[in-house]
């Protein structure tokens, strides 16, 4: 088991009108947080990876609809990495301009509104209570999926995936209750960031975003590591407690980026 947050750790964002169940039901299963965790994430990724929406999309106007809003904020997203690239090597912030540009367009502002509120209900849906959403139940699903503790096959075989991902003489496996980058829940925290910027769920958002970027961090440790190796119990508690110091979440961003680029892994945006 992780252990659970330090008490202060332990936070509850409060609900507003539209953080609420839909039909007063509950996808929730009680009392069992892996099985909990599983299922959100099995959720996530039926309503938001790009590849099992392609498989429906012929069939589903609703999946069509959100593969489509995902695509128009991809670039935006990749701005913003690259903004942050930039400031890392201190290059010229030739990404801002575009990232702020676009980030003001019509269509991207609809696509973030909806996508954040549905991310909103599934969240809530899984780690909500009647006082609002419990951020320290999410946090603990984060830390067993980017901790690799909820794939149901061997950690080797996961980074592998990751590691041939571009390589297509070699067959991949699906992705199954873990990562499939690093860079991934770092796109996550920058939506989160999309999100705040232009005042869309903002406060659900702000609670979210250090857990989003410990999440990213412990992905990026896992797969720094050669063999590769989950993290401990006690490693995780040290990565919680970095990322609880929200004034230094811009700057340990910038870190984790730099340790993905020593990564011919993980892919960053190029000019």
């Amino acid at each position: 088991m992780i252990p659970a947050p330090h008490p202060q750790e332990h936070r509850v964002l409060q609900r507003p009108p539209y953080l609420g169940r839909q039909h007063g039901t509950s996808r929730q299963p009680p009392g069992d947080e892996r099985l909990n965790a599983s299922n959100f994430f099995e959720r996530l990724d039926y309503d938001f990876y790009r590849r099992d929406l392609k498989l429906r999309m012929a069939h589903s106007p609703a999946a069509q609809q959100r593969y489509d809003q995902i695509m128009s904020i991809y670039p935006v997203m990749e701005y913003g990495i690259r903004d942050a690239l930039d400031r890392l090597y201190s290059r010229d912030r030739v990404s801002l301009q575009s990232y702020e540009r676009e980030l003001q367009l019509p269509n991207i502002v609809s696509a973030i509104e909806a996508m954040s509120s549905a991310q909103v209900r599934l969240v809530q849906d899984y780690f909500g209570t009647d006082a609002g959403l419990e951020v320290s139940q999410f946090q603990r699903a984060i830390e067993l999926f980017n901790n690799f503790d909820l794939i149901p096959y061997d950690l080797q075989l996961a980074v592998n995936n990751i590691r041939n991902r571009e390589n297509e003489e070699v067959a991949r496996i699906p992705v199954l209750r873990g990562p499939d980058s690093a860079l991934a829940h770092a796109r996550w925290y920058v939506f989160a960031e999309m999100a705040i910027a232009l005042g869309i769920d903002a406060p659900f958002w702000e609670a979210l975003r250090p857990v989003l970027l410990e999440g990213t961090a412990i992905t990026t440790l896992v797969l720094a590591t050669d063999p590769p190796s989950r993290l401990s119990m006690k490693e995780i508690a040290e990565v919680r407690e970095k990322y609880t110091d929200r004034a230094a979440l811009d700057a340990n961003f910038l870190e984790l980026l730099a340790m993905m680029g020593d990564d011919s892994h993980e892919h960053l945006p190029e000019y």
